[in-house]
């Protein structure tokens, strides 16, 4: 179990209508997978009540890209399970495609610049 308050992993989501992709990362910004899940209440608490399970003791610091309206359900059922979660403005997930190397914009490339 962690000993402080800092995340020893972050969740970045990137958001779609219908659908999130999700990367998780170590502290030191190494992927550790990438999934993609459907964007509707019951299936995201599914999902992050698996990963808590997964991940028991841990601290996950949930990170989600402001899209229209289309991220509120990922952020309400992250709070809901206990899980914090800090929104983007998608102005920072932009310029963090810009300066990688690819420079190449996918839904998983932005979910792994987001977390």
């Amino acid at each position: 179990m962690s000993q402080n308050t800092f995340p020893d992993y972050y969740l970045g989501c990137d958001v779609a209508k219908l659908k999130l992709d999700v990367s998780l990362v170590n502290t030191q910004g190494i992927e550790l997978w990438s999934d993609t899940i459907p964007n509707e209440a019951t299936a995201i608490a599914s999902f992050l009540l698996t990963l808590t399970g997964t991940y028991t003791g841990e601290i996950i610091q949930c990170v989600v890209e402001a899209t229209g309206t289309y991220h509120l359900a990922y952020a309400e059922t992250s709070h809901a399970v206990g899980l914090l979660c800090r929104i983007y403005n998608p102005i920072i997930t932009k310029s963090g495609i810009k300066s990688t190397a690819r420079g190449k914009k996918t839904d998983r490339t932005d979910a792994l610049v987001i977390a």
